[in-house]
């Protein structure tokens, strides 16, 4: 020790010479009071105690504050949990589901297309001396006359026709009542039109079971090129 300053036994840090405690460690400083030194690591006197009892209890309520705030203030929310909206409550967060199948469209099947005739059939009530048709009409009633015209675009090139006739019911069902393998007209191979008739309606009535709607299809071979609807009247 020296005339200006006491060194502490403690941690041998000089303090002045009128101090009570080392301004180092905080190990008092009494001249004439017996210093023992520690034994251990740590001070255990009781001015060195109550000091690093005072400096733990600052850290604790220092770390006590900081969890206190920690609460007031929470961190923002984890993406993936969904954002707040207005009223508090988490967005609702949209799924996808696979597309659903197109449901299938069924495609119509287009009607068939026509194929154009070559020639042309017409009715009347009878033929002149010409070859040309007379009396026009598409009615014909009972005790009259049946005649019709076939024309065609080109040379017939065979010496026959042949001719079929379909009865058409009220409903639309058909029924063939002559066929045209059996039933054929002569004609000139190098003519282009062929006048038939005139017969009696009744005895056509007759032959084709009575009055009623009927189509008439004229051939050349297998290939129809013409054909036209008439109507029998009468019992």
């Amino acid at each position: 020790m020296t005339g200006e300053t006491v060194e502490c036994f403690n941690c041998g840090h000089a303090n002045p010479a009128w101090a009570q405690v080392c301004r180092n460690c905080g190990v008092p400083l009494r001249p004439g009071v017996a210093r023992t030194a520690p034994t251990g690591r740590f001070p255990t006197d009781r001015d060195s105690i109550i000091s690093l009892t005072a400096a733990f209890g600052t850290i604790a309520a220092a770390i006590v504050v900081g969890l206190i705030l920690a609460n007031i203030n929470p961190s923002e929310p984890t993406i993936g949990h969904g954002s707040a909206s207005a009223s508090g409550t988490s967005a609702p967060v949209a799924t996808f589901g696979p597309e659903p199948s197109p449901a299938a469209v069924a495609t119509p099947t287009p009607a068939p297309t026509p194929v154009p005739l070559s020639g042309t059939l017409a009715f009347g009530t009878g033929i002149d001396g010409s070859g040309n048709l007379i009396g026009k009409t598409d009615t014909f009633a009972p005790r009259g006359t049946f005649a019709h015209l076939v024309t065609n675009s080109a040379a017939f090139g065979t010496d026959k026709i042949g001719e079929r006739v379909v009865k058409i019911a009220a409903d639309g069902k058909e029924t063939q009542v002559v066929d045209p393998a059996s039933n054929t007209i002569g004609v000139s191979p190098g003519a282009k039109q062929a006048a038939i008739g005139p017969i009696a309606t009744d005895q056509l009535r007759n032959a084709l079971g009575g009055p009623g709607k009927y189509r008439m299809e004229v051939y050349l071979g297998k290939k129809k090129i013409a054909q036209g609807v008439f109507t029998l009247t009468g019992g």
